[in-house]
């Protein structure tokens, strides 16, 4: 009967690479075209992409290559956002306004104000209705009751 061996887990970060044979500057050129990916370039080069991470925590020039291709990556999705603004695109429009305009007001946010009127507890959503009496008695809210049974306002 076999003799079982029982070896003590070593954590993926301590664990060797893949494939020793695999040098750093064939792992810089994969990262290079996978766009920084490490399961992209270890498939490139037949290493998993742990092996790649693993190759990249223990040279500084890997890390560079990786930090560098990143930056080249956000250079190219600007640019194709910026095209798509300057072709009129609303998503790219509003996406950008959100994310670069916050300084001139273009934020996304909600304000909500909680007020009682009477035993029951209302939601008041500035912009959509000034006064909880009048919306409360609405046509929309008073259709709704009737349907729902009264189940929609609690």
């Amino acid at each position: 009967m076999a003799k079982l061996i029982i070896r003590p887990r070593v954590p993926a970060s301590k664990r060797p690479p893949t494939n020793p044979g695999v040098s750093e500057s064939q792992i810089a050129e994969a990262l290079r075209a996978s766009g920084g990916f490490y399961a992209a370039a270890g498939a490139m080069l037949g290493i998993s992409g742990s092996g790649v991470g693993y190759r990249v925590r223990r040279s500084e020039h890997l890390k560079q290559v990786v930090k560098d291709t990143k930056e080249n990556m956000l250079d190219i999705a600007e640019s194709e956002l910026l095209k798509k603004i300057k072709a009129g695109n609303m998503t790219a429009l509003c996406f950008f306004l959100k994310c670069r305009g916050k300084e001139r007001g273009y934020i996304e946010r909600s304000e909500v104000d909680t007020r009682i009127t009477g035993q029951s507890g209302v939601m008041v959503v500035p912009g959509v209705a000034a006064d909880v009496d009048k919306w409360l008695n609405s046509p929309d809210v008073q259709k709704a009751k009737e349907k729902n049974h009264e189940k929609c306002i609690h």
